[in-house]
């Protein structure tokens, strides 16, 4: 998982971007909410919103399934240390 390091952990092996399925990130954005979870649920779900105040792009797919298919990718750009830049940028949908 990409938050298993840090952003800065990330950097110093020279990584300028982190790559993450809605299917890694959403489970614990949603689990994070209840109830007598996991303390990893609730650290994770700290790492993942951190990380979504980064620039990120989003790839979702053409169709919604509710099979364990067609997740939404997220770029995340941790090129800047600044957080502040907190606009999404362009998302990509693909045509049908």
């Amino acid at each position: 998982r990409v938050v298993d390091k840090s952003v800065e952990e990330h950097r110093k092996s020279n990584v300028t971007h982190l790559v993450a399925s809605s299917f890694q990130y959403e489970r614990y954005l949603i689990g994070g909410k209840l109830k007598n979870q996991n303390p990893e649920v609730y650290s994770r779900r700290k790492a993942y919103a951190e990380l979504s105040k980064y620039p990120y792009i989003e790839i979702k797919p053409a169709y919604k399934s509710f099979a364990f298919s067609n997740p939404t990718i997220r770029i995340v750009d941790i090129r800047n240390n600044s957080k502040k830049n907190t606009k999404k940028l362009k998302i990509y949908k693909h045509e049908k």
